[in-house]
């Protein structure tokens, strides 16, 4: 139903309660007024018998005509609420009556509530002023026939009223109408009519006869917010096209800054790749001359200073992987190689490793073997636990440590405790940031670079493995890594440690390519001393030129020709027609090996490169 019509319909409803209420006050009124009438006229009756009983028709009635005194009990009887009347005379005799039944009325309660019971007259017969009496006249009203007299009258009275009623309904109906809710109506729909953008085209006009009264005003006061809002757009509009501007504006700083960031993301990223090739390639020549230097020392002083040296080495070796893996971590370049494995041998690795600085320090190192199979980076999760083991035996001076494990809700969590010296609380807000180290005021070399938590904390979150901690003064600490679970296969992978031979390397060939002559001279000294036979090239198509299959080859991933190491490698055994031992050394962050090649990255050790050499040609 419509606004206007459920007005319409509550105006009307209205103005049948008003006119019902008004007419049921008249109503009442008008029947007490017959109700007081019938009574009244019932003793005006009694009043105009009694002064004509006084007349001089009287005496004759009692004393000369008995048969006018039957004629006047008869007439009176003949009135509807008599229904007896009894003449007697002065000496008591009854001289005539007559009596009819009375009226029984249904509702004999309602009777008796609006005129009482049945009464009776006793009227004295006096001639003009005499004080002796002639006689009386005993008269008895019937109140059924007064209240069937009122009764009728009522029931006209309450139909003429309703139709009254009803009547002045319809004229209050359309008299609120036509000057109410019509005028209302029509300012409603020109209300809902405005365009919203332009509300000052759609000025409404005051209806007829109101221009000057209440709807009137509220016309006025319409026009006027709608002006007002008219403006407020306006100014909207201004202010949202100076938004628009300054947006466009922001965002063509966003945009630029954006662009700055990605060229710097992209410099640092160059920066790296050139850092981590560049600086890899000297390191890696010394560390090669190095090794083959030890041969040609006899003195002990000689030999201890090439201890020194080898010593020396080892840690700007570990400085530069560390800070290089901080910044590849930060950059974002390393991309984890998640693959199922069983978890047991590389904690058996990590003990063996760590096994021999544990006893230098006189530390118990347990482990538990679990027997089960992860989901994670193999190699990355290697790292990240070795820099934890590493932590755990430089910072406990007596006791021991402790690798356990632990299942819940589908994974493992490895646990690694020590009785060290345990953290405060505030180092431990701190103990991730780079270069951060506890009980090393001096920064002892020995001691660490306090690069391993900063890197373990990035691995974890770039491996998705959630890392917790717990740690107490004085008491040791407790650092934790949870890794997902996986079925095992079927027929479980034997995994055996190579056994390697004093004398494997002897008489072997190996084909070397690298674009650095340098790196070339060391290494052929360096297998020269194993034993080995070397041939090498500096170019891929000098690579290509040897006929003669080698036992392994070695080659940097980077070479002048815009071909890498590993495009080479899948030639070369096109040509050899057999997929000889290849290892790929890089000074690169990241490098596309599809054939999944073995891969040393810069710079190494010669015990690094000889043990994976013994490896492949197991």
């Amino acid at each position: 139903m419509k606004k206007k019509q459920r007005l319409a319909l509550r105006q009307a409803i209205y103005a049948l309660l008003i006119s019902l209420f008004v007419g049921a006050i008249v109503t009442l009124v008008q029947l007490n007024y017959d109700l007081q009438s019938e009574k009244k006229y019932t003793s005006s009756m009694i009043n105009k018998v009694t002064r004509i009983l006084s007349s001089p028709a009287a005496r004759a009635i009692l004393e000369v005509d008995l048969t006018l005194a039957k004629t006047v009990i008869e007439g009176l009887i003949s009135y509807p609420p008599i229904y007896s009347a009894t003449l007697i005379d002065y000496y008591g005799t009854q001289l005539y009556s007559q009596t009819r039944p009375p009226t029984h009325y249904p509702l004999e309660w309602l009777v008796t509530e609006l005129f009482g019971a049945n009464k009776s007259y006793d009227i004295t017969i006096r001639y003009q002023n005499d004080r002796q009496p002639l006689g009386q006249i005993k008269i008895k009203i019937d109140h059924g026939v007064l209240a069937q007299n009122f009764i009728n009258r009522a029931k006209t009275t309450i139909i003429s009223h309703l139709i009254g009623n009803f009547i002045l309904a319809l004229f209050l109906f359309l008299f609120f109408y036509y000057w109410l809710t019509r005028p209302v109506s029509r300012i409603t729909q020109e209300i809902a009519s405005i365009n919203h953008q332009q509300p000052k085209e759609y000025l409404i006009n005051a209806p007829s006869f109101h221009q000057h009264n209440e709807l009137g005003h509220m016309v006025n006061v319409i026009n006027k917010l709608l002006v007002d809002f008219d403006t407020s757009l306006q100014q909207l509009a201004e202010h949202q096209h100076q938004l628009e501007a300054q947006v466009i504006a922001r965002t063509a700083d966003l945009q630029a800054a954006k662009q700055e960031a990605e060229q710097a993301n992209q410099d640092k990223s160059r920066f790296l790749a050139a850092a981590s090739h560049d600086l890899r390639q000297p390191l890696q020549a010394v560390n090669l001359f190095v090794g083959a230097l030890s041969v040609h020392l006899k003195e002990p002083q000689a030999l201890a200073l090439h201890q020194q040296l080898v010593a020396s080495l080892e840690d700007l070796h570990s400085l530069f992987n560390a800070l290089m893996d901080i910044s590849k971590l930060d950059a974002g370049t390393y991309q984890a190689q998640l693959m199922e494995f069983p978890l047991q041998p590389l904690l058996h690795r990590l003990a063996l490793r760590f096994s021999v600085q544990a006893q230098t320090k006189l530390l118990r190192l347990n482990v538990r073997y679990p027997d089960c199979w992860v989901l994670s980076d193999q190699t990355l999760l290697e790292r990240l636990l070795s820099n934890l083991i590493s932590n755990a035996i430089k910072y406990t001076e007596q006791g021991g440590v402790l690798i356990g494990c632990r299942y819940y809700h589908h994974k493992i969590r490895i646990d690694i405790y020590d009785t060290g010296f345990g953290m405060t609380q505030a180092e431990q807000e701190t103990m991730f940031q780079e270069f951060v180290q506890f009980n090393n005021p001096a920064r002892v070399r020995e001691n660490g670079l306090g690069l391993g938590l900063a890197i373990v904390y990035r691995l974890s979150h770039l491996l998705e493995h959630p890392l917790s901690w717990r740690s107490k003064l004085n008491q040791g600490s407790r650092f934790s890594i949870e890794l997902p679970l996986v079925k095992a296969p079927e027929k479980p992978v034997e995994t055996r440690l190579p056994i390697l031979m004093e004398n494997q390397l002897l008489d072997k060939t190996v084909l070397i390519i690298d674009n650095e002559q340098s790196i070339i001279d060391s290494m052929k000294i360096l297998f020269e001393q194993w034993g080995m036979t070397v041939f090498s090239a500096t170019r891929s198509d000098q690579a290509l030129e040897y006929t003669e299959q080698p036992d392994i080859i070695i080659s940097d991933y980077r070479l002048n020709d815009k071909e890498n190491g590993v495009l080479l490698v899948e030639k070369l055994w096109q040509q050899y027609q057999q997929q000889v031992p290849a290892i790929i050394i890089s000074g690169d962050s990241q490098i596309i090996n599809p054939e999944k090649l073995p891969i040393l990255h810069k710079p190494i050790l010669p015990s690094q490169l000889r043990t994976l050499i013994n490896r492949l040609l197991m």
